[in-house]
Parts: structure tokens; sequence; C-alpha cells
């Protein structure tokens, strides 16, 4: 069958840029299936191995099921799945601290593949199995919309795409403020996403010594990095990018890089 859109996000962005009354119900039927998707493949498949190693190599130990996770590191993504939370979960095997290490701290710039209980009293915070059966997940969906036996919608998708979130940037320049060193994996910098990603850089510019960038064979994506960086003039009176000699590429994204300058913060 032929593809209709390039991405998942393409569509969603024309169901937001219609902006009527179809296209906003459209775009929720998207986001529950979105995350009903991805809490489905997070049950199926086992956790990402690249995950796996980059926990074990940061993290230290705080206790029973309580991993120490380094304060010198933050995480931003603009993915919505829920790999971060499992191959958390195998390091403390408890629900709760998963929530607090990671669905809370990491900025996921697109929202989660979570869902909001938005009934009278519930907890005002994302909710997610790592494993779930398709009968849950049929009943889950249902939630998302109202119908003729129920009167309220239960639930809320917590995909929320950075272009309709206007909150977004002021929440990520909680971990962006003062970053040094930058590890971008795996993502090419599109035209899609240009003006938040010009934002974010601009929020460390102060502070920002070096960019590691890692792909596979995309030199489009360092040309594209180098594009929202600023240009500056030297006392020669040349104008160039001073990032070009800063950034360094990584080629391969079977592992997550982690930069010499990361040391470890060992445990107590």
């Amino acid at each position: 069958m032929r593809k209709k859109h390039a991405t998942v996000d393409t569509l969603a962005r024309k169901f937001w840029i219609l902006n009527n009354s179809v296209a906003t119900h459209d775009l929720l039927r998207l986001k529950a299936v979105l995350v009903c998707f991805f809490l489905y493949e997070t049950s199926r498949f086992p956790s990402d191995k690249r995950y796996d190693s980059f926990f074990a190599s940061i993290l230290g130990r705080s206790g029973p099921g309580k991993p120490l996770f380094p304060e010198s590191i933050s995480i931003l993504s603009w993915n919505y799945d829920l790999l971060l939370e499992k191959s958390y979960y195998e390091f403390s095997a408890d629900l709760e601290v998963v929530q607090e290490h990671i669905t809370e701290k990491v900025i996921r710039l697109n929202g989660i593949a979570a869902a909001r209980n938005v009934t009278s009293g519930a907890p005002k915070k994302a909710e997610y199995v790592l494993d779930i059966g398709i009968n849950d997940l049929i009943i889950l969906f249902s939630y998302f919309f109202k119908n003729k036996d129920q009167r309220e919608i239960k639930f809320r998708p917590e995909i929320k795409f950075a272009w309709e979130n206007s909150g977004i940037l002021k929440r990520a320049s909680t971990v962006t403020t003062g970053t040094e060193i930058l590890v971008v994996i795996g993502y090419s910098f599109p035209f899609f996403n240009q003006d938040i990603d010009k934002a974010l850089l601009k929020q460390m510019e102060h502070s920002l010594k070096k960019i590691y960038l890692q792909t596979k064979g995309d030199v489009g994506g360092h040309e594209r990095l180098l594009n929202l960086l600023h240009d500056v003039q030297y006392p020669d009176g040349t104008v160039r990018n001073r990032w070009e000699e800063h950034v360094e590429m990584i080629d391969g994204t079977d592992y997550f890089y982690i930069p010499n300058e990361f040391t470890g913060e060992g445990s107590s």
C-alpha cells in the first residue's frame, strides 16, 4: 500500500494546521492510535540493547532497586516511545522509580506514548504499563473518546507535539541552560523541526563547548546543524561558522556514544 504521508508527524501537523473540528478529532484519534501502538510494541519486544548498554555504563547504585542517575546528564528526546522506561525498569523493577527518574525528568519534546487519567480526583501524571494485552488496549482506546455509553472522556493521550506545545521550550531550558557537552544521537535536524532546534541551541549558546553528532553516514544532518548555529565575524573580516571545529562526527548508531568528558559519578 502506498504511503500518503512521509511520516506520522507530517500527518499530525497537517491535522493541526487544518484546525477544524474534524481535523481536531482526527488528531486525537491519531495520538490515541500511537499511544496504543507503542504500548503494544513495548510489550512485544525485549529491551533495546543500546539503551541497556547506555544505562549500565552511566548508572551508579544508591540502594536496592534504586539506580543512581548521574546529575551531570540530562536527556531531551524527540521520540515518544517507552524504550527508555522499558530498559530502566530492568535496573530497578519498580515503576515508581522509573516514573521519578525517567518519565518525569526526560524532556520529551513530542510528549510520551502514555495516557493521563482526566477523571475527577485522578493523579495528575502520565500512566502506562510496560506489559499490556490486546484486550486491555482496546478498552484503553475507547476511553480516549466519548460514546453513547460514556458521557465523559476518561483518558487523554500524553503525546503533544512540540509545535503545538507553547510551554515546551521553557521546560527544556531547565536542562539546556548551562549545557557544555551536547551529544546528538540518530537525529538529522530535519527542516520540519528547525524552529524548535534553533531555539534549543540558542538556550545553550553561552555555555556549549562541544557537540558530538552520532549518525549513520548522514552528512546532511551535519550541514543542517551548522546552519542552525550562528556565523561570527573574525578579526580578519572573514565570516564563518565557529562551530565547524567544535562539532565531531561519530559514525554508526548501533550504540549510544558516551563522550570522554563524562567520567562517571560513582555510587553512594
